[in-house]
């Protein structure tokens, strides 16, 4: 029951400002739509970029925390 209220937790937060991370900062914003004028590619790999920076910290919290679960559950079962 507490797993799973954890879950839904940790859910509705990562969840909470999905709309928020297709954003951009104002002179990335610009570039972008100085890019897409001119017929270039550049805006998407823009956002590809800023949503690799966004991704990769919440990607190794996550691997830190289920190698630290694991490791509990190891030493529960003895």
């Amino acid at each position: 029951m507490k797993r799973k209220i954890i879950f839904t937790i940790l859910f509705c937060f990562l969840f909470l400002y999905a709309d928020s991370l297709w954003s951009q900062c104002a002179m990335c914003k610009a570039q972008a739509e100085q890019s897409i004028e001119q017929g270039s590619t550049a805006a998407r790999w823009i956002n590809t970029g800023i949503l690799y920076m966004l991704v990769i910290p919440y990607l190794a919290v996550g691997i830190l925390f289920w190698k630290w679960y694991k490791g509990y559950k190891a030493e529960e079962k003895y």
